[in-house]
């Protein structure tokens, strides 16, 4: 079951004044495309948060109003985990099994591109740095981590992992993706030799639930699924 708390993110800083993302508003009763009033648009912050979960509706709010922007649209399944490309105009959604680009600029809701290759839940997404954000990862149940083109519809490299996989992030040194999987184990990815460069498990065989990267002190904290009350750091 994917966490709705992973399931939002924050748009710094809004794109630009007077684009669709702000010109638009969508009624979540009604499912009915309206025009923002005057006083609504005034009202509009320069920032945005997004918000996912098990309706199928991806909503862009206004935080400090909490006016919904604009709706887009998620097809097939819920959504596990949303992600904000760099330059703030994209918007990844993860579900089961596929991977969704969304153009935030753009006047449809429906998405841009589709990535499928998984065959379970997506649990993690994340961007790999350089390469002007051409390349993205994904990690799933069916115990695998894939490398994408954000050009391209199929993946151009496969980790296959020896459990599911929790949860993944970037390492802080770029060339590293750090996975969390359900034998509790934590391993580090060499994302050039497509290796694991290393693996330890915190707290022997207990389950992990997720994982979050320090990207500054270079830890990870590891929650456990047992009532969510052990966490374990570990300097990678």
């Amino acid at each position: 079951m994917a966490c709705f708390s992973r399931c939002f993110a924050f748009f710094l800083p809004c794109f630009t004044p007077c684009s669709a993302v702000v010109a638009a508003a969508v009624s979540s009763q009604r499912q009915q495309v309206r025009r923002v009033t005057p006083h609504i648009q005034a009202a509009m912050s320069n920032v945005l948060l997004a918000t996912a979960g098990y309706d199928h509706v991806i909503r862009l709010w206004e935080p400090r109003s909490g006016v919904c922007a604009r709706t887009l649209q998620f097809e097939g399944s819920q959504v596990n985990r949303l992600l904000i490309a760099p330059d703030k105009q994209f918007l990844l959604a993860a579900g089961n099994p596929q991977v969704k680009i969304y153009d935030v600029l753009a006047g449809t809701p429906a998405p841009i591109s589709k990535y499928g290759g998984h065959t379970s839940n997506i649990t993690a997404i994340g961007m790999i740095k350089g390469n002007n954000n051409k390349y993205f990862f994904s990690a799933s149940d069916d115990k695998t981590i894939k490398i994408w083109d954000k050009t391209s519809k199929v993946f151009q490299r496969e980790f296959k992992c020896r459990s599911p996989v929790a949860d993944a992030v970037m390492h802080p040194n770029g060339g590293e993706i750090i996975s969390c999987h359900r034998d509790g184990k934590i391993r580090v990815w060499d994302i050039g030799k497509g290796t694991v460069s290393k693996e330890w498990a915190p707290d022997g065989k207990v389950r992990t639930a997720d994982t979050t990267l320090f990207a500054q002190i270079q830890f990870i904290m590891l929650v456990s699924l047992y009532f969510m009350s052990k966490c374990t750091g570990v300097r990678v």
